[in-house]
C-alpha cells in the first residue's frame, strides 16, 4: 500500500514480522521476570477440588492457596453453525498470523479485539464492515467512551 503521501510506503509483511519478534522477546522476558520473583507457572487445565486446592491436569499436580486469581485469558468462540474454516472465517489467533492486509474483511464484534483490527487493516488499506450487536461499538465499556469512540472509528 502507498500512502497519501508520495515519498512513504508501509509494508504489513515486515510490520507483521516485527510485532512477532517483540511477541517472542517480549513473551521470554516476562518468563524471566515471573523466574526471578519466585512466581511458578503451571501449564495445563486447572480444575478446583475445593475452595483452596485446584488440580492440574495431565499431571494431577494438587496445588494450595489462601488466594486464587483465575486468569482464564480470551477464548475464540464461533458463531453457531458458522466454524471456523482457517481461509474465509477466522478467529483472532488465525488474524494474527495473517501476513497479508485482507482487501476487504467483515469483523464480527466489536470489542477490543475486533476494533483493534478493524483500525490496523482499514490503515493499511482494507475495506472493512464491523458487525455489532449492541448499540455501540465496545459495548462493556462506559456508554460516553462507547459512543465517542464509535465516532472516532466512523471518521
Amino acid at each position: 500500500m502507498v500512502s497519501k503521501f508520495d515519498n512513504l510506503s508501509v509494508d504489513y509483511g515486515e510490520a507483521h514480522k516485527r510485532s512477532r519478534s517483540v511477541v517472542t522477546r517480549q513473551t521470554k522476558r516476562i518468563s524471566i521476570l515471573m523466574k526471578n520473583h519466585g512466581i511458578a507457572v503451571h501449564e495445563g487445565v486447572g480444575r478446583f477440588t475445593s475452595a483452596r486446592d485446584v488440580v492440574i491436569e495431565p499431571s494431577g499436580e494438587t496445588l494450595k492457596a489462601k488466594h486464587i486469581i483465575l486468569a482464564t485469558g480470551a477464548r475464540p468462540r464461533p458463531l453457531p453453525g458458522i466454524a471456523f474454516d482457517g481461509e474465509r472465517v477466522i478467529n483472532y489467533r488465525a488474524a494474527l498470523d495473517l501476513k497479508q492486509v485482507p482487501s476487504s474483511a467483515v469483523i464480527v464484534g466489536a470489542g477490543p479485539i475486533g476494533m483493534e483490527f478493524a483500525t490496523l487493516w482499514s490503515r493499511y488499506g482494507s475495506k472493512v464492515t464491523v458487525v455489532e450487536m449492541m448499540p455501540h461499538v465496545l459495548p462493556n465499556e462506559d456508554e460516553d467512551v462507547s459512543v465517542e469512540a464509535e465516532r472516532q472509528f466512523r471518521r
